[in-house]
């Protein structure tokens, strides 16, 4: 009697495993990987703010020596890639192929203003987009991007606003740049044949929509008016120390984070990314459950952007806390945090968004990065692109 029962679970299992097995196979996961990608890099503002010798190693060494041309060619190759510069097609169209080598389907590209500008030191994202990324996307018809506002910057140089202010609006300064920006955004990015769509509508993502106060909601809705709709907006709302706003988020399209969400208290200084993870999966988990049993104000499900970071580390950067830093010490902590935000993301697939591919400043990028002489979390070589590809595309 007691076989019996044994053979009956055995045979239920079975069941239930080929019936499982039978709809991954009908029915792949489909996971869309993005990542934030910074078009602001000039040779001086890289070396002398961030002086990452992986990356000197990588564009002179590496990549020049495998063109296999003249000496004379090879000269004039140096002469762009030693220049991490990303207003050249050249940078732009190497970041797309690693980005493609990682399973990477698309860069939200931050944008801090329109281009020409007269205001003084204001970084010149657009005129990278236009001289360095958009010519080497032409390229690569299957690769997407779309436009991560990033506001605080924007209202910075603009109107010499700082974080909370710069979100403030009930300020008429912050409310007509906003929505003027994102007309002109629409206007001049929308159409683009590679311009990414969730529901046929662009996507726009916006930055640090946690900070909004004042008449947000009217700002936004008189852009979905001027758009008839035609626009995707996702938001950076989720902060560990924050509970959701269930009312605030029907006026998005979908909700997500930059980085990890996680507060830099929430874990020790120095943690390893896994222990980070272990932390953050729960709140993305309640997340999650909120935000896709909610419908935006025109009715459709909100979805849930899942947050990938490898690591965090900005004690260089001076008016910074010294705390909340993390790092993968070998390629294994990654292929850890790839592994449990994945066991989250239903069978019906999900987006997954990097921070970061390029964010060298904070020390989160996937951007192939070879030092030889340093230990792993400065030396990860592909490792972080091929574990993205592996966990998030082929398996």
């Amino acid at each position: 009697m007691h076989s019996n029962k044994n053979d009956k679970r055995y045979f239920l299992y079975v069941f239930l495993l080929s019936h499982v097995l039978t709809i991954k196979f009908l029915f792949p996961q489909e996971i869309t990987v993005g990542a934030f990608y910074y078009p602001w890099w000039r040779p001086n503002f890289f070396i002398h703010t961030v002086a990452k010798p992986a990356l000197w190693t990588y564009w002179e060494k590496e990549r020049i020596i495998d063109f296999r041309r003249s000496p004379v060619e090879i000269e004039k190759l140096i002469l762009i890639f030693h220049k991490y510069n990303t207003s050249i097609p050249q940078v732009a169209k190497v970041h797309i192929e690693q980005a493609k080598k990682g399973g990477i389907d698309l860069f939200a590209l931050e944008w801090t203003g329109p281009y020409p500008t007269t205001v003084p030191g204001a970084t010149f994202t657009e005129f990278d987009i236009e001289k360095g990324f958009l010519p080497a996307l032409e390229e690569f018809p299957s690769f997407k991007f779309c436009i991560f506002y990033d506001q605080t910057i924007r209202m910075f140089w603009k109107h010499w606003l700082q974080e909370n202010e710069a979100c403030n609006f009930d300020n008429p300064k912050v409310r007509e740049t906003f929505i003027n920006d994102i007309l002109y955004i629409a206007r001049k990015y929308f159409s683009h044949p590679n311009y990414f769509k969730i529901n046929e509508k662009p996507v726009l993502w916006l930055y640090l929509t946690r900070l909004y106060r004042g008449d947000y909601k009217g700002a936004l809705e008189e852009i979905k008016n001027k758009l008839n709709g035609n626009i995707y907006f996702i938001a950076d709302e989720l902060f560990s120390t924050i509970e959701i706003d269930e009312e605030k988020i029907k006026i998005f399209n979908a909700v997500g984070c930059y980085g990890t969400g996680m507060d830099g208290l929430s874990y020790k200084d120095g943690a390893n990314s896994k222990e980070v993870i272990d932390i953050a999966l729960p709140f993305y988990e309640k997340w999650r459950n909120i935000i896709e049993k909610s419908k935006n104000a025109e009715g459709e499900q909100i979805k849930f952007i899942y947050p990938i970071e490898p690591q965090f580390d900005d004690d260089h950067l001076l008016g910074r806390p010294f705390y909340g830093e993390f790092y993968c010490d070998s390629p294994e902590d990654f292929e850890y945090v790839c592994r449990k935000i994945k066991s989250i993301i239903p069978l019906t697939g999900g987006i997954v968004f990097v921070t970061s591919f390029n964010e060298w400043y904070e020390t989160t990028a996937v951007e192939e990065c070879y030092t030889p002489s340093m230990q792993f979390r400065y030396n990860w070589g592909d490792k972080f692109l091929l574990i993205l590809k592996k966990v998030f595309k082929e398996e």
